[in-house]
């Protein structure tokens, strides 16, 4: 099963055919659709860890989504946080804006929607703040999402961050916490050539694979070469890191790791 975070924007469009209201409405939701793998924390005699099938979300530590780095060294993702400021859906057709109606904060051009405002995205708990809940959009094909990553001018746990993750990993046989953060802004995209039809009752999933995350960032390679710091309280990479280029590494690991589909 791949280990995905779901950057899930689902849409229920609440006009018929003929472009009346029917009061459907939409939904807009994150969530995760991956391989958990569980482990037991035990500090006197190691870890232990148990692979399973089913799905994951309540960010517990022991259970959640995980990744390797390019040693091979797996990393568990208890949180996984984004500042957005929009989030644009392109269409391949032109759409009749004037003869739909959408619900408050949606801006229709032509071939494209676009919903801003200062969202704090919780990838794993299918959360945001402010809720997203209230966006009317179309149901239809969607070939594209762009979503911009800024600092929000409000008080938010990421704090000065645009996207942070964070879990634990296990090193000289015991797990350590590890936090890794990004203050820049980026804009990621979501694509699908053939375009991802998407009809009433489901998801269109912009999604991010978490697989691909760490796979290339050489994490305890840099650990072992002291390029990067393990305190008491864990692991801290940020964009200061003396570690080859890692914040670069991550962010064209994120671009790498997105996909656009039509869910149920």
């Amino acid at each position: 099963m791949k280990r995905a975070i779901a950057a899930c924007i689902a849409l229920c469009w609440s006009c018929a055919a003929d472009g009346t209201k029917t009061g459907n409405g939409i939904t807009m939701e994150f969530g995760t659709s991956h391989q958990a793998l569980s482990v037991t924390d035990d500090r006197d005699g190691g870890t232990n860890a148990k692979r399973s099938d089913a799905a994951s979300t309540d960010g517990a530590r022991g259970v959640g989504l995980y990744t390797t780095d390019a040693s091979g060294a797996s990393f568990f993702i208890e949180t996984a946080t984004m500042a957005v400021t929009r989030i644009e859906l392109r269409t391949p057709d032109t759409m009749p804006c004037s003869a739909l109606e959408f619900g408050a904060g949606v801006e229709c051009d032509a071939d494209r929607l676009r919903i801003r405002g200062a969202f704090e995205l919780d990838l794993l708990a299918r959360a945001a703040k402010p809720s997203l809940d209230l966006f009317e959009l179309p149901t239809g094909t969607y070939t594209r999402v762009d979503v911009d990553l800024e600092r929000l001018d409000r008080e938010t746990l990421l704090g000065r961050n645009t996207f942070a993750v964070a879990g634990h990993f296990e090193y000289q046989g015991q797990l350590r916490d590890f936090r890794l953060a990004l203050e820049r802004n980026e804009t990621m995209r979501f694509e699908s050539p053939s375009g991802a039809l998407v009809e009433a009752g489901q998801s269109l999933l912009a999604a991010f694979d978490v697989a691909v995350w760490f796979e290339a960032l050489p994490i305890i390679d840099c650990l072992e070469a002291g390029e990067l710091e393990l305190t008491a309280s864990g692991l801290v990479i940020t964009e200061a890191s003396g570690c080859s280029d890692i914040e670069n590494a991550f962010v064209e690991a994120l671009r790498r790791s997105t996909e656009l589909n039509a869910a149920h």
